[in-house]
């Protein structure tokens, strides 16, 4: 939770108070708390190895999906990286929030409801 909540600082706390490091802001708010998300979950949870690799694997396919079926302007605005720049801070948030609530759930129903937060 203390990185997407540095993640959501950096992303729209940052360039407010120092608009002088809105491209630091945008770039580690982005690119960088999906990055320790990511690390996190892969080397330091506690999640069976299925659901590490599975839930890394939803979140590419989600994204790629999602890249087809939304207007053309947010699938090739900024040289094709938008969606992903709008997308990549709900999508940290929405995994975190889905870890959290799904914690003590059975195996089974744990896995079910990971494809929630990767579409």
């Amino acid at each position: 939770m203390a990185i997407v909540i540095a993640q959501w600082l950096l992303r729209f706390v940052v360039p407010v108070v120092v608009p002088a490091a809105l491209v630091y802001g945008l770039i580690g708010g982005i690119f960088g708390g999906a990055l320790a998300i990511v690390l996190w979950w892969v080397f330091f949870s506690r999640a069976p190895w299925p659901e590490r690799l599975g839930a890394i694997v939803l979140m590419i396919a989600g994204m790629i999906a999602t890249k087809g079926i939304v207007h053309v302007s947010l699938a090739t605005g900024a040289q094709g990286i938008l969606l992903y720049m709008l997308a990549i801070p709900g999508l940290c948030l929405a995994f975190v929030a889905w870890a959290v609530a799904a914690r003590n759930l059975s195996a089974g129903l744990r896995r079910a409801t990971m494809v929630g937060p990767s579409c």
